[in-house]
């Protein structure tokens, strides 16, 4: 015969009392996490309002120095004359609620930064230090390096709501999730799948070097891939990385320097020479305000930063590029091409 187990009103008060102590700190724990999400969503307002002033900024502004290239003489295009007046003080009133948005991202960052894991923190105190780089950039009237610092914080914001969305479902087991984390930690760190060795770093440096010296004032022609030449909107899609990370680019300068280079190379190479652009400018600025000789030391750094392989920052890269009509996978032919820069 079975034995019949009987509880005492001990134990059921027992087993009760636990439940209830197990239930009130999960539901400390999951408060806790909202209370987390509530404050990372005030913090990501002013950063997303900030980067689309900025951006709409410098769209502003690029198409304004466009309209005054291309009509240079006023009295022969008084529309263009409006509008670039209109493009301006958009420019102007898109900058100026981009510093108030900025400060309010400060203020509201400094005040709940204690309350979030320390990766969070330090992707919110980047992207403050990239939206302040920004600024500088769309002030400074350098389109294309604004261009990349706004991709860049559109992958910070990625990575930070990536990373709360498992706010919710972590949240019982957080502790298990730390244990687990520290343990990774431990582990020798894989290197990454885009990485330059030795070798590639040294090519990419000889051309920025080469495309900064001796070959500064001379186009030079990019040839790329059959597939992105037959389909250029590749270019534009969240997967350029898997269709081009395979293909091969080939850079030729007029001296006769050429190389074949693959995807990681050429952005590094294309993100590099944009920072190269920008040094240039703020030397002659520089030389334009002094009066008398100077001599001015330029140092570069040519570290290969993990970020530029990510899709948006590879889309504004590539954007930037005039790619030859003849392919880098395919013969070439024997007439004259016009250089693409």
């Amino acid at each position: 015969p079975r034995r019949r187990t009987h509880l005492s009103m001990d134990d059921i008060k027992t087993a009760i009392s636990a439940v209830s102590l197990l239930f009130a700190y999960l539901c400390f724990r999951w408060n806790r996490r909202e209370n987390r999400l509530d404050a990372l969503a005030t913090i990501l307002k002013p950063l997303l309002r900030t980067i689309q002033l900025l951006n709409d900024a410098n769209d502003a502004r690029r198409s304004a120095e466009n309209l005054k290239v291309a009509y240079p003489d006023p009295e022969k295009a008084p529309e263009a004359v409006h509008r670039f007046s209109s493009l301006v003080e958009t420019c102007n009133k898109n900058t100026s609620d981009a510093s108030d948005a900025f400060k309010e991202y400060e203020r509201d960052f400094a005040a709940c930064k204690f309350r979030f894991p320390d990766k969070v923190g330090k992707l919110l105190q980047v992207a403050k230090e990239d939206l302040a780089e920004l600024g500088k950039y769309v002030n400074n009237g350098f389109f294309d390096q604004s261009d990349v610092y706004v991709a860049k914080l559109i992958d910070h914001h990625t990575a930070i709501t990536r990373y709360a969305r498992g706010w919710r479902l972590g949240d019982p087991f957080e502790w298990i999730l730390v244990r687990l984390a520290s343990l990774r930690k431990r582990k020798e760190p894989k290197p990454h799948e885009y990485d330059l060795a030795d070798d590639q770093m040294r090519q990419v440096m000889d051309l920025v070097t080469k495309r900064a010296t001796s070959q500064a004032n001379n186009p030079f022609v990019i040839h790329g891939p059959q597939k992105l030449l037959d389909n250029p909107d590749i270019a534009t899609q969240d997967n350029v990385i898997d269709e081009l990370k395979d293909s091969v680019f080939e850079v030729v300068f007029q001296d006769g320097t050429y190389a074949m280079l693959s995807l990681p190379e050429l952005m590094t190479f294309t993100y590099q020479l944009i920072f190269v652009a920008h040094q240039h400018c703020e030397i002659t600025k520089m030389l334009e305000h002094s009066d008398r000789p100077a001599e001015i030391t330029v140092k570069f750094d040519f570290s290969v930063p993990l970020h530029v392989m990510q899709p948006e920052i590879v889309k504004v890269l590539l954007s930037k590029i005039e790619f030859s009509n003849e392919p880098s996978d395919g013969p070439k032919s024997a007439c004259p091409e016009k250089a693409a820069s």
